[in-house]
């Protein structure tokens, strides 16, 4: 098993992606 530590950067790096996923899309409608 990954420890807690391992496990919590995972998450970190998969919410950062998909955080910029939707900051990205939202910028691109506003200046479409």
């Amino acid at each position: 098993r990954w420890s807690d530590r391992e496990a919590d950067r995972v998450r970190g790096v998969n919410i950062m992606r998909v955080r910029d996923g939707k900051i990205v899309e939202g910028l691109g409608y506003v200046k479409g």
